[in-house]
């Protein structure tokens, strides 16, 4: 046995073991890295897919709501629909009235004149 041992063949074959599994360690180690990275670049773009998502949630959440809120004045403005024990008032609509008041004037006064004018009846 301790002629086996001592044998410069057996050194030789444990030599070419040890290179064997020390390469396979080493290319290991290489993929691990590569895998490492590889995954950092997909959680990023998993990241960015996620933010994604949830705008385009939120968009189609305010566009639904938006659809919803449009059918409801349709329901209520144009049709005069209402629900139960709910009264709808329909209000005439009132043109404006014109003011006898140049815009001449306007313009020529500062605010603070504007405001004097139509309390107090001053003009200045």
């Amino acid at each position: 046995m301790n002629r086996i041992i001592n044998h410069p063949f057996t050194a030789l074959i444990l030599t070419i073991i040890g290179v064997v599994f020390i390469t396979s360690l080493n290319k290991t180690q290489q993929r691990n890295k590569q895998v490492t990275a590889t995954a950092q670049i997909m959680e990023s773009k998993v990241g960015t897919l996620r933010q994604e998502v949830t705008q385009a949630q939120q968009k189609l959440e305010s566009s639904q709501s938006q659809e919803d809120f449009k059918k409801q004045q349709i329901i209520r403005d144009e049709l005069l629909m209402q629900k139960e024990d709910e009264t709808v008032v329909q209000l005439p609509f009132i043109t404006p009235i014109e003011t006898n008041r140049p815009d001449s004037a306007m313009i020529n006064q500062s605010p603070w004149q504007e405001w004097r004018e139509l309390f107090f009846g001053d003009k200045k």
